[in-house]
Formats: C-alpha cells, sequence, structure tokens
C-alpha cells in the first residue's frame, strides 16, 4: 500500500506540476506529501498534459496506474495487498463505467490486453 501511495502521489504531483506550469503559477501550491521526482513518471505526465483529447490522457494515465498496480500485487496471492490491488482496480473500472456506461467492457479489454 505504501508504494502505490507514493506512486499515486508522485504521479499527481507531476501533473499539478505540468498543469500549474501551463497556467503560470506557483506549482508549490499544489504539491502534496513528500514530493519525490521519478524521471518516468515525468515524461508520461508531461505526455497526458498535452494531450489534445482528455479522454485518451484519462485513459492513458488510468492504463498507467492499472499496471502499476499489477506490479505490486505479483507474488501476492489471496492476501491483504492483493485486496487493495483488486480494489483499486475496481476502483478505475468503475469510474469508466461511470464515463461512458456501454463502454466500460471495452476499456476493461484495453487495460487488461495492455
Amino acid at each position: 500500500l505504501r508504494e502505490w501511495k507514493k506512486f499515486d502521489t508522485t504521479l499527481r504531483n507531476e501533473l499539478s506540476r505540468y498543469r500549474a506550469s501551463k497556467k503560470s503559477k506557483d506549482a508549490a501550491v499544489y504539491i502534496r506529501g513528500e514530493d519525490y521526482f521519478d524521471p518516468f513518471l515525468a515524461i508520461e505526465a508531461h505526455w497526458a498534459i498535452n494531450e489534445k483529447s482528455p479522454l485518451e490522457a484519462e485513459r492513458f494515465l488510468d492504463r498507467l496506474r492499472w499496471e502499476r498496480i499489477e506490479e505490486l500485487e505479483r507474488e501476492h496471492y489471496f492476501d491483504i495487498d492483493y485486496l487493495i490491488a483488486y480494489a483499486l482496480k475496481l476502483q478505475i473500472l468503475e469510474r469508466w463505467q461511470r464515463i461512458d456506461s456501454e463502454g466500460g467492457m471495452r476499456v476493461l479489454q484495453d487495460l487488461v490486453s495492455a
């Protein structure tokens, strides 16, 4: 859970940093928690912020989250970490179900096959 929180906070902080920069605002106001720097996430956040389609940017970010969750759940078989990973994936799927109720299965297939 600690690794997920670090990943999620770092990703959100990178997104905040780029969004603040685009609006000429001080990013420090929007940074939460410890400010880790991950060059990989910085590149991914930069791509998402510059994506023309907000929907595609969100899909990209959720795919990135999904992949990280799968990395974290490896070698966990129905323990608390596995259940937390399952709940996080379920949150992603429920979010997409709300965004596009007819396309929920398509999003699931995209996430799983990525």
